[in-house]
């Protein structure tokens, strides 16, 4: 007999089911193989444990004292993984992370995702309350802005992210293709996040006109990216949008990019953090993840680009 303790577990599962065959289900096994355990473990203990009828069995006062032995086992083993488990639990690391609510609809957000995914024994606090102050930093762990920190107590790291440019629904696309452009935010409806300005807006529309420029009027102006893209999508204006949201979109054909020429600089993002931050290692590699992902979403849109 190779494995004596392996032939007890079976001998208490055989007696617990009150059958070898429920038995060997219980535990994967054959009802044979059940069967053999039990004769292995007596002939390795020189007892009788069993007295086998046709149907049924009973156990002898030997078989009764080494299936609560085997119980015990089984108990014991059963506590200590348990105890195992419950010490992989209590080991969970916490990563509070505080963002622009404008990115709650981005690239940031597949972001958390995929490191939730990939790393199991990590569990994440996602805020959208953007509190930069000092207080802010004591609050969470990590804090993505997009103004750069002053304090020397602070840590940062720039996020680039993959560029953004105008969009628009195909329908709209050729009203805009057929309008000046100066004119245009005069004569197509305009969608607008707030990461982007009216007056950023107006310097992409009215180069040289001076320091002051027309107002841009907007159909809308929220920090929801996901309801402007929707919006966008829908034809109901033109909209500013993120390379990394609008792939699918363009494949599709529901999306059209538009005024090519008008250079749109997408915002610089900040990942602050206290240098005293005792989860740096695990901020350090979240940054590292989002780094990552960018970087390969950067290179699939400049492949896709490719004619």
């Amino acid at each position: 007999m190779n494995d004596p303790y392996f032939a007890m577990i079976a001998f208490a599962y055989v007696v617990d089911k009150n059958s070898v065959k429920a038995g060997a289900k219980a535990l994967g096994l054959t009802e044979n193989k059940a069967s053999e355990l039990v004769a292995n473990l007596e002939e390795h203990l020189g007892k009788q444990l069993l007295i086998r009828r046709a149907r049924s069995f009973d156990l002898t006062a030997e078989g009764q004292k080494i299936y609560q032995a085997a119980r015990e086992m089984l108990e014991i083993g059963t506590e200590g993984l348990q105890s195992l488990t419950s010490e992989r639990k209590s080991r969970m690391q916490v990563l509070r992370l505080d963002m622009p609510v404008f990115l709650s609809g981005g690239i940031l957000r597949e972001v958390v995702q995929d490191f939730l995914l990939a790393h199991p024994a990590v569990s994440i606090e996602l805020n959208f309350e953007q509190d930069t102050s000092e207080k802010g930093l004591e609050l969470f762990d990590l804090v993505v802005s997009p103004d750069s920190p002053t304090s020397e107590d602070i840590s940062f790291r720039k996020i680039e992210g993959t560029g953004a440019a105008f969009y628009a629904a195909p329908d709209l696309a050729e009203r805009i293709k057929a309008t000046p452009v100066r004119d245009v935010p005069s004569v197509i409806p305009i969608l607008l996040g707030t990461d982007f300005s009216a007056s950023e807006w107006a310097k992409l529309f009215y180069r040289g006109a001076g320091s002051v420029f027309p107002a841009i009027s907007y159909r809308i102006k929220c920090d929801d990216i996901g309801l402007v893209h929707n919006l966008c999508r829908s034809g109901a204006g033109l909209a500013i949008l993120p390379r990394s949201r609008v792939g699918p979109d363009l494949a599709s054909g529901r999306l059209v990019q538009v005024l090519a020429d008008l250079p749109v600089r997408q915002l610089e993002f900040f990942a602050q953090w206290r240098k005293t931050n005792v989860r740096l290692p695990l901020i350090q590699t979240f940054l590292d993840h989002v780094d990552d992902r960018l970087n390969r979403m950067r290179a699939e849109l400049s492949y896709r680009s490719k004619p």
